[in-house]
């Protein structure tokens, strides 16, 4: 149910595209970089800086740079890095191959590697993606479990804003199952541990998705009411990818009450961000 996601990745989906020219030279320093470089710890740096920039861009050769990376992580002992390198292909198979079943057997292949030499937080990252990984596959039991690990971890390491997401996902996952309450509890608690990080996209996005449980499940005036305030805070912050969405959730809701006029302002609304 990540629904509000979605949009935001469609809205940056063009200025991502232009911005690949923009680094190029960069991209191709740090290649020249890291062929000549004979220091291994130096050359894992500017393979660790690279997979960076280029983040989840198939074209650039994302998947086997991180690779490259990862084992050369692990070669070194700098298991904190191979442990974050592998949670953005895990997150790179998830959202953007549409691939979660890759994720899985990354996931299986570098944990056992890692686990006992990484951080609590990238402890927490690593259960979150893994967490995605089976929700995509529908397996939302075994998904739960490894997101109250991610929470364990993250209240171990003191680090509310990966505890946020951990929960935040928990309830798309009770949403799916149609968990009405719990998937309200979580989302409604995400919701407040973002506010209080000031991760003002993520307060959009919980708040878009309690708007679209409530609906969902007839409770009209809350969504509307959660969707006002997520509405205002997009448009106080620039966030017109999520406007997108807010403003169709809610032409549909006013057309289940039958307010046609309402209706069409909104998607008229919706448009503009488009």
């Amino acid at each position: 149910m990540k629904y509000a996601l979605i949009f935001l990745l469609l809205f940056n989906y063009t200025y991502t595209l232009a911005q690949n020219t923009t680094h190029q030279p960069k991209i191709d320093a740090l290649k020249a970089q890291i062929h000549s470089e004979t220091d291994q710890s130096q050359r894992l740096h500017y393979l660790d800086t690279l997979a960076d920039l280029i983040y989840q861009k198939k074209e650039l050769g994302f998947d086997s740079i991180s690779r490259v990376t990862i084992d050369l992580a692990i070669a070194l002992d700098s298991f904190n890095i191979a442990s974050r390198n592998t949670q953005g292909l895990i997150n790179y198979y998830n959202n953007v191959i549409g691939e979660p079943e890759k994720g899985i057997i990354l996931f299986k292949k570098y944990f056992k590697v890692v686990k006992d030499h990484i951080s609590d937080r990238n402890l927490a990252g690593i259960h979150i993606d893994a967490g995605d990984s089976f929700y995509f596959i529908k397996e939302i039991d075994t998904a739960m479990s490894y997101y109250d690990k991610a929470i364990t971890y993250a209240e171990k390491a003191g680090n509310d804003h990966v505890k946020a997401f951990a929960i935040l996902y928990q309830g798309y996952a009770y949403s799916d199952e149609g968990k009405f309450s719990k998937a309200s509890q979580r989302l409604q608690e995400a919701s407040k541990i973002f506010l209080t990080v000031k991760d003002t996209f993520n307060i959009i996005a919980s708040k878009n998705a309690l708007s679209i449980l409530y609906s969902s499940n007839g409770f009209i005036k809350e969504a509307k009411q959660e969707r006002d305030e997520a509405i205002a805070l997009a448009e106080l912050s620039k966030n017109y990818g999520l406007l997108v969405s807010l403003y169709a959730n809610s032409a549909e809701d006013y057309n289940k009450q039958g307010q046609q006029k309402a209706r069409i302002q909104n998607f008229a609304q919706s448009s503009l961000y488009k």
